[in-house]
């Protein structure tokens, strides 16, 4: 029997139905494979494959951008059928390939996320109105991934509808003026589908004005009516002028001013009953002033009115003047003291301050009543202290030098508790280190009549601070008070600035010492201050400065000096800024090269010690109180770096690298010429625990293995020596 077929051809639809061509609306990923796409489309239909043994596969050829479509794919079906498929020649017989294109297109845009609402922020700055903000948006895509989105935007400075800072991103940090303002975000996918979203972001004045009264305004009653007018503006000292009230924001000529929170209390009529004793009077009134933002501040003045024209009955009482003279320990003149003085032991108060030459003045008191005369004040808290105040109080406790004035006792008495204890050096050590601005428990300066009689001279508690006047026998005598500085004890404050700087720069300087250090990111930094010097010492005290994006503080570790929490601060991380007190009323004895203390930092990027680390005043002044025959001497407190940086020149130990380490660790050297390098390791007992030896010339390194070593978990030091050269540093092994 014969039996005659047809080879199987995929040319011929008897045998094949190749899918057809499509448009897809949709994504290029799962919406173009064959089973997404329609019946007829998605793959060959083998119609007939009768004697023959087919198989096909495909793959796509991509362009994007192509015909008004966002992707044009290839999609080359391949065919073999093995019956006639020909290895040797296989282009020829059972191999077909069919072409099929599949456009793509999607035309929905993104969807933002956030960006789209308001924005708004009171954080103005003073110097120029605006504020540094940061504004972003996101969106989302059916097909584009978040990261492939396209962005731009436009800013529109106060809405006037002008575009004035454009940019590509989908987010902007710039400073900004005060005002509302748009910003117009535009996002287009892969597809080129753009959308785009509007919001205002407003920067609000929340600061309120800064009022400048004209204090002691002379006026007088008109003749015809007994009355004056006068505008709550008149008290704004220099009108129009730049000494005047000020605002961050508001034109001077555009602040509003009043005599109260009500913008239209412009004005205010006094009249004869203003005067209570028909001839003269001070009438305190308050100026408010109010910018265009609604904020508001107040300022307080007097108005003199005066009836010089006979206008207004008289009524006066005999009346005399009290004045006195504040004066601080050392008879320097203090001003900008309040003094206050309460009549007749009641609520009634008066309130002056003392002029440039510490006078102050109470005029034309009525004479049969009694009155207290107070002084106060809690200005420059920090003014005049340093740790030397509190070595004078520490020995004073330990006995070993008392206190010989009444007056050094009571600034002594930090926290206001009637004696002196440690309690009082931790308040004003608090204080000296930046760590508080002011006494918790106490002002800034205690005062004391000047004629004051001490019965116990080594006990003062408590003691007069305020003069009673209870008849005006001779209205001329001076009620004089003497200032004392609380924590002032060696009485350095003097009110002129200029003075304590010159005084400052004539100490002699003394040096801590510390080894100039290489470091690499990740590792621990130790910065060693040493005494460059031998010397006595009861105390120092310093403000120490890091470059906070080089090193990250991690640890302050004692020395021969002890270091607790109390003895130091860190005032701004961010800033890189620590001060440091420490005293000791015994003293302690240095060598040239003892270690003080040791600063820990972690190394955030590579450097060395002397373009990261600095020593001044900033916060604490750098001083150092040598005890020199039995007296404390004041220097100057500064930084020395040693052992610079390696140079082709010369010699060098780096710091062991990873340092602390677990397992292994490397120390690289260099040494200018050829010679024996040896490397010692010592504990911290002084116990040798390895040496090797190798020859060296340039950069070269050991390398040690706790495996191979045996070195057990701790603090090591290793030195290095090559010719008449050597170098010490420490590491440490950690489990």
């Amino acid at each position: 029997r014969v039996i005659n077929f047809t080879p199987f051809n995929a040319n011929s639809t008897a045998f094949v139905r190749w899918p057809s061509d499509h448009t897809v609306n949709g994504c290029i990923g799962a919406d173009v494979l064959p089973d997404a796409l329609p019946a007829g489309k998605q793959r060959p239909v083998i119609v007939n494959d009768e004697c023959a043994l087919v198989e096909f596969t495909y793959s796509d050829l991509v362009f994007q951008y192509v015909d008004n479509y966002c992707y044009k794919i290839v999609r080359t079906w391949k065919m073999i059928d093995w019956c006639q498929f020909d290895t040797q020649d296989p282009f020829k017989k059972g191999y077909w390939e069919h072409h099929q294109l599949i456009m793509v297109n999607d035309l929905t845009p993104p969807k933002f996320i956030t960006g789209c609402n308001p924005v708004t922020t009171g954080q103005i700055n003073d110097l120029d109105c605006s504020a540094t903000l940061s504004l972003s948006a996101s969106a989302s895509d059916n097909c584009t991934a978040s990261e492939n989105l396209d962005w731009r935007y436009e800013i529109d400075f106060f809405k006037d509808n002008s575009v004035n800072k454009t940019g590509s991103s989908n987010s902007v940090t710039g400073n900004f003026p005060y005002g509302t303002h748009k910003i117009t975000w535009f996002v287009t996918d892969e597809c080129g589908n753009e959308t785009s979203c509007s919001s205002n972001f407003t920067l609000y004045d929340r600061k309120a004005p800064t009022p400048v009264c004209y204090d002691g305004l002379v006026t007088v009653p008109m003749q015809s009516t007994g009355t004056v007018e006068i505008y709550a503006k008149s008290f704004n000292i220099c009108s129009g002028c730049d000494n005047g009230s000020f605002d961050n924001c508001t034109p001077g000529d555009q602040l509003k001013f009043s005599y109260s929170s009500n913008v239209n209390n412009v004005s205010r009529i006094f009249s004869c009953s203003d005067i209570a004793n028909g001839v003269i009077d001070t009438i305190e009134i308050q100026m408010w002033v109010t910018d265009l933002a609604g904020n508001q501040d107040f300022c307080t003045a007097n108005l003199i009115l005066q009836d010089n024209q006979n206008v207004c009955p008289d009524a006066l009482p005999d009346r005399y003047d009290i004045v006195g003279k504040i004066t601080d320990n050392k008879g320097q003149k203090l001003p900008s003291v309040e003094v206050i003085l309460e009549v007749d032991r009641s609520t009634e108060s008066k309130y002056t301050t003392t002029d440039d030459h510490g006078v102050y003045f109470y005029p034309q008191m009525e004479e049969g009543r009694i009155y207290k005369i107070s002084p106060q004040s809690d200005s420059d808290p920090k003014a005049g202290l340093s740790t030397l105040d509190l070595i004078l109080i520490q020995q004073h406790l330990l006995g070993i030098k008392l206190l010989d004035t009444p007056e050094k006792m009571i600034a002594s008495d930090a926290n206001n508790s009637g004696s002196i204890s440690a309690a009082d050096i931790f308040d004003l050590r608090r204080l000296i280190l930046g760590a508080i601005e002011h006494l918790p428990k106490n002002k800034s300066w205690r005062f004391i009549p000047t004629d004051e009689m001490f019965i116990d001279q080594g006990n003062p508690f408590p003691f007069v601070e305020h003069i009673f006047l209870t008849d005006f026998f001779d209205h001329s005598v001076q009620n004089n008070f003497k200032g004392i500085k609380v924590g002032d004890i060696n009485q350095s404050y003097t009110p002129l600035v200029q003075e304590n700087m010159v005084s400052n720069r004539s100490l002699e300087k003394i040096n801590l010492v510390v080894n100039n250090d290489g470091f690499a990111k990740e590792q621990i930094v130790y910065a060693t201050f040493e005494a460059d010097r031998a010397l006595l010492t009861a105390g120092l005290q310093l403000t120490i400065k890091f470059n906070a994006e080089i090193l990250s503080l991690d640890e302050i570790i004692s020395g021969l000096i002890h270091m607790d929490a109390q003895n130091y601060y860190i005032n701004n991380k961010q800033e890189g800024l620590i001060t440091i007190s420490w005293n000791d009323g015994n003293g302690i004895q240095l060598k040239e090269g003892d270690v003080l203390f040791t600063i820990a930092f972690k190394a955030l990027n590579n450097g060395v010690l002397s373009d990261a680390l600095s020593l001044n005043s900033q916060i604490t002044d750098a001083e150092i109180y040598p005890v020199i025959n039995g007296n404390l001497i004041e220097n100057r407190l500064d930084i020395e770096f040693r052992n610079g940086l390696v140079t082709d020149e010369q010699f060098h130990l780096f710091q062991n690298m990873p340092n602390p380490f677990t397992h292994e660790t490397t120390i690289k050297y260099y040494v200018p010429e050829q010679s024996t390098a040896t490397l010692n390791i010592f504990d911290m007992n002084g116990k040798k625990m390895l040496s090797r030896s190798q020859e060296s010339k340039g950069y070269d390194e050991f390398y040690l293995s706790i495996e191979s070593d045996k070195l057990t978990p701790g603090i090591y030091m290793y030195t290095l020596e090559a010719g008449k050269n050597k170098s010490s540093k420490r590491m440490i092994m950690i489990k």
